[in-house]
Order: structure tokens, then C-alpha cells, then sequence
């Protein structure tokens, strides 16, 4: 770790989260998916580098995104911010897409979900390398994640969601953003359209119950990627 670089990117996140207006989100209501880690757990990844998910996409965090030389060493092309009060540190060198959203329990992407998947899918046929930072890189910027791998190569959401929590051990994301990803939507032509076989969507209250949730799709119709 290049300290003096790490040093700058602190102070550059923490000047923008003193400012008022950012003060107060804290103590927003908010309901995670699984009983939380310990601060001193999500502490330890403040320090920790950008995680491949998949190839040349990788999960981050704002420190991440606020440590220029970091940036450029592991060669990103594209800096995908999934906040709505962190800053695009380095627009002149980087190029940026914004999800402007909060992580708390009223939070709703919408079509940000799909939107920011076909974004992600159509620069990595261009060989982009691409990083997805929220704040700690656990909960929103992971949801625009398994959205994409859930949509565009067929993963269930129990594993992608286990695998980058064994990689990433402070993910929890927001119940609301777990909720919508449950949601049965008519997909793209890119994409493969699913139903589910219940008429209603029924929130779910553990990854047992998603995992058999997800097993009631079944696949109507395939569309060429």
C-alpha cells in the first residue's frame, strides 16, 4: 500500500462526508439482510484493495475511488459510483457512471438496476476493466453487481451473493435492495425473461427461503447475448 496515496484519499472521502448535509444520513433507518459484522471488521477493508468478482469487474470501496494512483496501477477504465454523496474524484482521467442512491430502508433503485447492468455488460465485450464503489462497497454497489451476473450469465442469487461474501466478509446488503431484486420483471432482449409460478412476490427472511424462492423461475424464453 502506497500510504502517502491512501492518506490522500482519506482526507478526500472524509472532506466530503463533514459536510452538513451528509452528517445526518447516518442515522437514517436501515434493515441489513444478515446480523452485521463488527466495526472492527469493517474497519479492516478501509485498507483493502479492489476485489475481482468477475473478470475485469471489481467490487471497491470510496477510498478506492478517491486513491488516483490506485486507479491508475490496476489500469480501471470505467468508475462506476453508486452514492449519492461521494464525489467523481478524477472525471479528467477516468470515465464515470453514477447511481445516485442512499442505503437505507426507503432506498428503491428502479430501472438504475437495469440500466447500470447493460452499462457494465456492453464495456466488458470491450475489454473495459470496470470498478463498482458505494461507501464501504457492501450493500449498494454490491446489489448493481448480482443484478448483473444474475441477468446477463444466469447466476443464482445465493451464489454470486456467497461468493463475494467469502471474498468480501462485511457484505450485507440493504433488505429493500434484496427484496427488488426479487421482484419478477420482463427482461431485454439481452437477457433471458423469467416468471415466477406465484402470482405474488413474497418477501423473503433468509437466504434459505431466497434460494428456493429463486428455484420457482423458470426459464419462458432465451434471447441471443
Amino acid at each position: 500500500m502506497n500510504i502517502p496515496s491512501f492518506l490522500k484519499a482519506s482526507y478526500l472521502v472524509a472532506r466530503t462526508l463533514m459536510k452538513p448535509s451528509n452528517i445526518y444520513r447516518y442515522y437514517e433507518p436501515i434493515e441489513r439482510y444478515e446480523s452485521d459484522v463488527s466495526v472492527y471488521e469493517r474497519l479492516k477493508y478501509v485498507f483493502s484493495s479492489p476485489i475481482e468478482i468477475f473478470p475485469n469487474l471489481f467490487l471497491g470501496n470510496s477510498i478506492n475511488a478517491a486513491n488516483k494512483e490506485l486507479l491508475k496501477s490496476n489500469n480501471f477504465d470505467i468508475i462506476i459510483n453508486v452514492t449519492d454523496n461521494i464525489p467523481n474524484f478524477f472525471e479528467n482521467d477516468f470515465e464515470y457512471y453514477n447511481v445516485s442512491i442512499k442505503d437505507n430502508t426507503n432506498a428503491f433503485f428502479g430501472l438504475n438496476l437495469e440500466n447500470c447492468a447493460k452499462y457494465i455488460h456492453d464495456n466488458l465485450r470491450l475489454n473495459k476493466k470496470i470498478i463498482v464503489h458505494c461507501f464501504e462497497g457492501r450493500s449498494r454497489s454490491v446489489t448493481i453487481i448480482i443484478y448483473y451476473l444474475m441477468n446477463y450469465h444466469n447466476y443464482k442469487f445465493i451464489d454470486i451473493y456467497n461468493q463475494i461474501k467469502n471474498q468480501k466478509n462485511i457484505v450485507n446488503i440493504n433488505k429493500s435492495f434484496v427484496n427488488e431484486l426479487c421482484v419478477v420483471r420482463q427482461r431485454s432482449k439481452s437477457l433471458n425473461y423469467l416468471r415466477t409460478t406465484k402470482n405474488k412476490i413474497k418477501k423473503t427472511n433468509s437466504l434459505d427461503d431466497l434460494d428456493k424462492y429463486f428455484e420457482n423461475y423458470v426459464v419462458v424464453e432465451k434471447f441471443d447475448q
